[in-house]
């Protein structure tokens, strides 16, 4: 199971409504509470990313959750964000590619292809 911050998902219902307005952005952040857990963020996330070397506070958040919870991944298009991490950061073409290499029933399930999205250059 994997999991995500509210933060995140505030930030992919921002990028879907502008992107496919916002029933749109409504239905997929639920499918995506269906999918994950939501991590909660204490406030020993908040210190442990303000004490952190991460220069931004909510990447800093992402990589204390992740820290935290013990984490395998963190998901992201900006993996230099999170070099200091304890966390191996992979972005989503990396992470599908794992998963397909690992977990391929976890992918039919959740209806993709990593082939597909990598050709369609999702990432």
């Amino acid at each position: 199971m994997g999991f995500v911050t509210s933060g995140s998902l505030k930030d992919a219902y921002y990028v879907l409504s502008k992107q496919y307005g916002e029933p749109a952005a409504r239905a997929a952040v639920h499918h995506l509470m269906g999918l994950l857990i939501v991590a909660p963020t204490s406030t020993e996330d908040c210190l442990m990313s303000l004490e952190s070397n991460e220069p931004d506070f909510e990447d800093g958040l992402i990589r204390a959750c992740a820290e935290l919870n013990d984490m395998d991944f963190i998901i992201t298009r900006d993996e230099a964000a999170f070099r200091k991490s304890k966390v191996r950061a992979v972005d989503c073409a990396e992470y599908l590619s794992i998963c397909d290499e690992t977990d391929a029933d976890l992918l039919a399930r959740l209806g993709f292809s990593p082939n597909a999205l990598v050709q369609n250059g999702a990432q």
